[in-house]
């Protein structure tokens, strides 16, 4: 989605950056977002962003083509 694409820096907005696009994505408590969230984590600059923003997410969905795992204990 547009966000997601904001967020990796794929796309660029004159009215979102990269650190907003994440916060919004967080507001989406879970699902689609969660994914791109997950993959923000190995961004130098925004991974710490994203995982404030997945500790604060409520619905999660079990996906065995998402491994999170790994992401979970750095």
């Amino acid at each position: 989605g547009f966000l997601s694409a904001v967020a990796k820096g794929e796309v660029n907005s004159p009215l979102i950056d990269r650190t907003l696009a994440v916060k919004l994505l967080g507001t989406m408590l879970g699902g689609y977002n969660i994914s791109t969230l997950v993959e923000m984590l190995d961004d130098a600059e925004l991974g710490p962003n994203a995982a404030d923003e997945l500790s604060h997410t409520l619905l999660m969905f079990d996906d065995p083509s998402y491994k999170y795992e790994d992401q979970c204990h750095k």
